[in-house]
């Protein structure tokens, strides 16, 4: 299984970074579709697998609503498996080969944009969202990350907080023990 260490987006947005294009000025696109070949060799059916062209419509271009009617209708019980390698979702049914991003790849695809500092990410098609499903992932991963951006303060003030706390009442009650050792050492006399 040949391995395409350079054709995925990581490899690309690092070679940007690293050759000194400033990260907050890159969006990570996020496509509402996915891509049905029909592969010469059932047998093989990696990422990069031989084909004999485009299936279903004259490009291959297939948008996730009616990708996911597909799936649902011709897939018989099939599901779509996710490939961590590529961050994509491949649905395989006899000889036809569908890539495509489920809400799970776009959620991790808006973290792996935060994670990098881009300046976001651009959808493209948002009417092949189905139910808005694609749409709702990634605005829950964007504000997820946010929303742990604003707690990680919150956190090292009441840390900080609870710190000062602890010494404060290590100090007092360390007085308070000198303050009794002095008073059994030079006990005051009730007659004076």
């Amino acid at each position: 299984m040949p391995l395409f260490s350079t054709q995925n987006t990581d490899f690309c947005i690092t070679v940007y970074i690293t050759r000194g294009f400033p990260a907050n000025k890159l969006v990570l696109g996020l496509p509402f579709h996915g891509y049905a070949w029909k592969l010469e060799n059932v047998n093989e059916n990696y990422v990069g697998s031989p084909a004999d062209g485009p299936v279903l419509t004259g490009d291959g271009s297939i948008g996730y609503k009616i990708m996911k009617s597909y799936i649902r209708d011709i897939g018989y019980g099939t599901t779509p498996v996710y490939n961590s390698t590529y961050v994509v979702d491949i649905f395989i049914k006899e000889s036809y080969w569908v890539n495509f991003d489920g809400p799970d790849v776009i959620g991790r695809k808006v973290d792996y944009s935060l994670e990098k500092g881009l300046l976001g990410y651009n959808v493209f098609q948002v009417s092949n969202d189905a139910d808005w499903v694609l749409s709702q992932a990634a605005k829950e991963a964007s504000e997820g990350r946010k929303r742990n951006q604003t707690l990680l303060p919150v956190a090292i003030a009441t840390a900080a907080l609870g710190i000062l706390l602890l010494f404060g009442v290590i100090f007092y009650l360390r007085g308070r023990r000198i303050s009794r050792g002095i008073q059994l050492c030079y006990p005051q006399s009730s007659n004076q």
